[in-house]
């Protein structure tokens, strides 16, 4: 406990002392992917943090929502690791009891290795070594099939991702580290799905994603785009964030070409140190929007060290004639 306390202590002295916050460079996450379909987009996540057993961290993702006969488009796996090697944090990985495949043959890409995201904890303390790494897999072919031949996505999904870090004892009064210096340990998974159903609005669904830490005192900015053009009025529109290191004790801000739409909105919701916190936007995009801006910022007298892996964003689109094809690509003129 006295170690862990003169920790924080350490931590809160090296927080306060760094510079005045300042925006990062814009746009830290990279376009994806869009779809343009009568549909929706579903995220489900489960913190993985400081639940190794043997070298492996288990977690399950509970999903729900997706309608019974929905035509599933995409499913994509994202898994934040802290590694020193690269690889060592999917080796292996599962994913429903399949295997993603080993280290550099893994069906799992690494997004942002090459980058060096530092963690949260090399922020605020002596740099471990470690990077935080987002890995994404195309898991659509491991999703089960139900008696009608339609892909299962609701219920729960078990992801297994090597973990080499810091355990507990039985009682989970007395930390003890078993060999996991220098190993892998496992953040978070999220589970990010995307269907067709004839009954929705028509909307765009765009993807960014790779591996960003935002520092206590500092903002991260990212525009999306690959919309092209929200609905003229009132767009029905939502955004998710799958980020890690969330803290209740610690706070942000969050908004949405200049409105306020949260504040201290990630809190570990998902598990410790996991969010998929989704931000209902009705109201807040502009009708014909072709791009819009989030930013969050430090707030309060405690701002939060955050790492993003993906940000989710889904609008509805200009459709007059309910061909499928948006109304700016139909009336644009010839290139």
């Amino acid at each position: 406990m006295r170690k862990s306390i003169a920790l924080f202590v350490v931590g809160l002295t090296l927080v306060f002392a760094q510079p005045e916050g300042h925006a990062a460079s814009p746009d830290p996450l990279n376009f994806f992917k869009n779809y343009f379909l009568t549909g929706d987009y579903v995220v489900g996540g489960a913190s993985l943090w400081r639940k190794g057993v043997n070298g492996i961290a288990t977690g399950t993702i509970s999903m729900s929502n997706v309608p019974t006969n929905a035509d599933i488009v995409a499913a994509f796996l994202y898994v934040q690791t802290a590694e020193i090697a690269q690889w060592s944090g999917i080796d292996h990985a599962t994913f429903d009891g399949n295997d993603l495949g080993p280290g550099s043959t893994s069906v799992a890409k690494a997004l942002n290795w090459s980058s060096n995201t530092c963690p949260c904890w090399s922020v605020a303390w002596p740099p471990s070594g470690r990077r935080i790494v987002t890995y994404r897999a195309d898991v659509l072919r491991f999703l089960p099939i139900d008696q009608n031949g339609n892909l299962v996505v609701n219920g729960p999904h078990t992801v297994q991702v090597p973990d080499s870090g810091l355990y507990y004892d039985d009682d989970d009064q007395n930390s003890t580290e078993r060999g996991g210096w220098s190993g892998p340990r496992a953040i978070g998974a999220s589970l990010v799905v995307v269907y067709r159903d004839s009954t929705k609005s028509f909307k765009a669904i765009v993807i960014y994603d790779g591996g960003f830490t935002k520092s206590p005192w500092a903002s991260m900015t990212q525009t999306i785009a690959g919309f092209y053009e929200a609905s003229t009025l009132n767009p029905d529109a939502r955004m998710t964030h799958i980020v890690s290191d969330g803290s209740s004790f610690f706070s942000e801000k969050v908004s949405l070409d200049g409105q306020t739409i949260a504040t201290n909105p990630f809190v570990g919701s998902s598990g410790r140190k996991w969010d998929n916190v989704t931000f209902p936007l009705n109201g807040k995009l502009a009708g014909d929007a072709a791009s819009t801006t989030v930013r969050v910022d430090p707030y309060g007298f405690f701002p939060d060290c955050l790492s993003w892996s993906a940000i989710v964003f889904s609008t509805t689109v200009q459709d007059t004639d309910n061909d499928g094809l948006i109304d700016i690509w139909e009336t644009a003129p010839a290139v």
